[in-house]
C-alpha cells in the first residue's frame, strides 16, 4: 500500500509540474523520457551483467540489476533534455487549456513511465519480500505462484507492457524484450520471493550455475494427475496453477531441467538455498510467443554422506531446498509443467540465464514411474553429471591411520589453530556467537598475545559449521607448534606437490569423488597472523594463498575446509594433481 501511494503521489507530481508549464515543454519532455526507457532497457542486461561480473562485493551482485535499469534511465533522460534544450531554447506560445490538459496528459505519461522504471528498478533490489507492502505475486495454498495484488496504478505493468510491445514493433530488435522477458513486471518480486524473507542471495553471478542437460516424462502421451505424483510420497496429491491461477493446461507433460550449482552460488553459510519462484522457465509455442514457467518439483542430493537422490514437491508456500553437505557443487533438476507443442527456450535461475534452444534431451522418460526408478539408481543425473578428471596419484604421499589426529597434517578440529580473538576486536570477521561465519582479518602476534587468559565468554575461538558438516584443517605449511625444520608432509612445500598447477583449486576429495574447497585458511608469521573464512566464496586456487618458502621457517599455513557428515575422505588434491591419499580413508565425524 505504501508503495502504490507513493508510486501515484510521483505521478501526480510529474503530471501537475508539466502542466503548469505548458504543452510545448512537456511533449518534448514525454519524447525524451520515452526515450531514456528505450535505451535503458536497451543496455539493462549487458549493464547488470557487466556489474555482476566486475563487482567485488555481495552489495553490488544485490544491487545490479536494479541499478542497472535506474541509472542509464536517469542518465539518458538528463542528457537528452540538455541536448534538446539546447536545440530548442524557446517555448511555444499556446493558449491556456492546451497548456493545461495537454502539458497535464504528457506530464502523465512522463510520470507514468518514470514511476514504473523505478518501481521495477526496486523490484530487483535485495530487499523484503513484502516491500512496503508491495508482493504482487504469492503462494497459493498448493504451494503454487500465484499474481494475487499490484499497485493500485500499476505503472511498473504498464511500463513493462509498454516497452516489452515496442520491442516486437516499433523498437524490434533481433533480441525483444518481450520475448526474453515475459511478465517482466513479476521478475523482480519474484526473486525477492526467496529463503528468510528475501534475505537471501536473489541473484546468481555469472558462473554460479550451468545447464547440464535436460530430460522429459511423459511428453508422447499421460494424464496430469499421474505425471505430479511419484513413487517417494504416493499418498500425497499435488495441484499445480498458473501464474493467473488458473489449472495448468492438462495437455501438459514434464520438461526436466538439470544445473549444477558451483560454490558462486551458495549463501554465507554454505549452502545453496533455492525455491520454485527464483526459477523460471521460458517457453515458445507454435506461434512465436513465450511465456514464464515455474518448477512445480525437484530432484537433488538427499543426504550429504551418500550420493542417493530425491525428488522434492513445491506443494506448500515457502518451500525452499537447501544443498546437502559440503560439495564443491550441487547438481540439482528443476521440473516444470508446459503444454505439449510447446519448445523450451531458456532457464533463469536467480536472475541468470542460460539459452536451452539447442538443447536436446538426454532421456525422454515414458511415464513417472520411468523417471522415479532413474532418480532411484541415480541412471537419470548421472547422465548429466560432468566427468570428472582422471586423478594423478604419481607422486601421492601414503597417510596411513596412524597418522591422522593429534599434531598430524589433517585434523577434525574447528578451533582457530594457534590464535585467541577477542570479541571486542574481530576486525573483518563476522561471528555468530563466538564463532566465526564469514570475513578476513589480520591480526598482530602481540595483540593476539594480551588476549591470553581471555574470559571464554568474550573468546572467538571456532569457525562455524553446520549439522550435516565438519570442520577439517589441513596443514600445508610448517607443521603446526614443531620445530623449524618439521614441514607439513602432505604440503604445498613436500615433494608431492611440486609440480601441482596453482591455479587450480585445493580440496578434499572423498570415496564417491565429491570435492570439497577449501573455505579459508589461517596463516600465520613471525609477525602477523591472517584468518579467512568465506563459504560462499572459497579459495578459488593456490596462488590466492598466502605465499610459502621454503627460506621461511615461520610460516604456517593450514587450509580450512567442510566436508558432509559421515563421507570418508579418500584424497588431498589440486586440481587433479593428488597430494596426499589417505588409506585407509577418514570418516569425517565431529570431534
Amino acid at each position: 500500500m505504501i508503495l502504490s501511494i507513493a508510486a501515484i503521489a510521483i505521478v501526480g507530481v510529474i503530471a501537475y509540474v508539466w502542466s503548469a508549464r505548458g504543452f510545448f515543454s512537456a511533449l518534448i519532455h514525454m519524447v525524451c523520457t520515452l526515450a531514456a526507457g528505450a535505451i535503458a532497457f536497451g543496455v539493462w542486461e549487458w549493464v547488470a551483467n557487466l556489474i555482476l561480473a566486475k563487482g567485488s562485493g555481495q552489495w553490488m551482485a544485490d544491487m545490479a540489476w536494479g541499478a542497472a535499469l535506474a541509472i542509464p534511465f536517469a542518465a539518458s533522460l538528463a542528457v537528452l533534455r540538455l541536448g534538446i534544450d539546447k536545440l530548442l531554447p524557446a517555448n511555444a506560445d499556446l493558449d491556456g487549456a492546451t497548456n493545461l490538459i495537454g502539458g497535464g496528459l504528457c506530464g502523465l505519461v512522463s510520470g507514468t513511465i518514470s514511476a514504473g522504471i523505478l518501481i521495477l528498478s526496486i523490484g530487483y533490489l535485495r530487499l523484503p519480500t513484502n516491500f512496503m507492502g508491495f508482493r504482487p505475486v504469492q503462494y497459493a495454498s498448493s504451494g503454487s505462484l500465484e499474481r494475487q495484488g499490484g499497485l493500485l496504478f500499476p505503472v511498473d505493468r504498464i511500463t513493462a507492457g509498454l516497452y516489452s510491445h515496442l520491442s516486437t514493433t516499433t523498437l524490434n530488435t533481433g533480441n525483444p524484450l518481450a520475448e526474453w522477458h515475459p511478465n517482466l513486471a513479476d521478475e523482480g518480486p519474484l526473486l525477492r520471493t526467496n529463503f528468510n524473507e528475501g534475505g537471501s542471495r536473489h541473484v546468481a553471478i555469472p558462473g554460479a550455475y550451468k545447464v547440464m542437460g535436460r530430460y522429459t516424462v511423459g511428453k508422447a502421451a499421460g494424464k496430469l494427475n499421474e505425471l505430479t505424483a511419484d513413487s517417494f510420497d504416493p499418498s500425497r496429491k499435488q495441484i499445480v496453477t498458473s501464474l493467473r491461477g488458473e489449472p495448468v493446461d492438462p495437455n501438459s507433460y514434464v520438461e526436466g531441467i538439470v544445473v549444477q550449482f558451483s560454490a558462486k552460488a551458495r549463501e554465507k553459510e554454505g549452502k545453496v538455498v533455492v525455491g520454485n519462484a527464483q526459477v523460471r522457465l521460458i517457453v515458445e509455442d507454435a506461434e512465436g510467443s513465450t511465456f514464464p514457467v515455474h518448477p512445480f518439483a525437484m530432484v537433488s542430493q538427499a543426504s550429504g554422506d551418500k550420493v542417493d537422490f530425491g525428488r522434492w514437491r513445491f506443494d506448500s508456500p515457502d518451500v525452499f531446498i537447501a544443498s546437502v553437505g559440503a560439495s564443491d557443487a550441487a547438481l540439482m533438476s528443476f521440473e516444470f509443467l508446459v503444454p505439449r507443442g510447446t519448445t523450451p527456450k531458456a532457464i533463469y535461475v536467480k536472475g541468470a540465464r542460460e539459452e536451452l534452444i539447442d538443447l536436446k534431451p538426454f532421456q525422454e522418460y515414458p511415464d513417472a514411474s520411468s523417471r522415479d526408478k532413474a532418480i532411484k539408481s541415480r541412471t537419470m543425473l548421472a547422465q548429466a553429471e560432468p566427468g570428472g578428471g582422471t586423478l594423478d596419484t604419481s607422486r601421492a604421499v601414503k597417510v596411513g591411520a596412524a597418522e591422522f589426529g593429534g599434531d598430524a597434517d589433517i585434523v577434525f578440529s574447528s578451533r582457530i589453530p594457534g590464535a585467541t580473538i577477542s570479541k571486542d576486536n574481530v576486525l573483518g570477521l563476522e561471528l555468530d556467537g563466538n564463532k566465526v561465519t564469514n570475513g578476513s582479518a589480520k591480526f598482530t602476534n602481540t595483540d593476539l598475545s594480551r588476549n591470553r587468559g581471555l574470559d571464554r565468554q568474550l573468546q572467538v575461538s571456532n569457525f562455524a559449521g553446520s549439522e550435516d558438516t565438519v570442520i577439517v584443517q589441513v596443514d600445508v605449511g610448517k607443521k603446526r607448534g614443531q620445530d623449524a625444520t618439521a614441514t607439513s608432509a602432505i604440503g604445498f612445500l613436500s615433494d608431492a606437490a611440486a609440480d601441482i598447477d596453482r591455479s587450480q583449486r585445493p580440496a578434499l576429495i572423498d570415496e564417491n569423488g565429491t570435492r570439497y574447497p577449501a573455505l579459508g585458511y589461517v596463516y600465520k608469521d613471525q609477525t602477523e597472523t591472517h584468518i579467512q573464512f568465506s563459504p560462499g566464496n572459497p579459495i578459488a586456487n593456490v596462488d590466492a594463498l598466502p605465499a610459502l618458502s621454503r627460506s621461511r621457517p615461520d610460516q604456517e599455513l593450514a587450509l580450512v575446509f567442510s566436508v558432509s557428515q559421515g563421507v570418508k575422505i579418500k584424497y588431498f588434491a589440486v586440481g587433479d594433481k593428488v597430494i596426499a591419499e589417505f588409506s585407509p580413508t577418514i570418516e569425517a565425524q565431529g570431534r
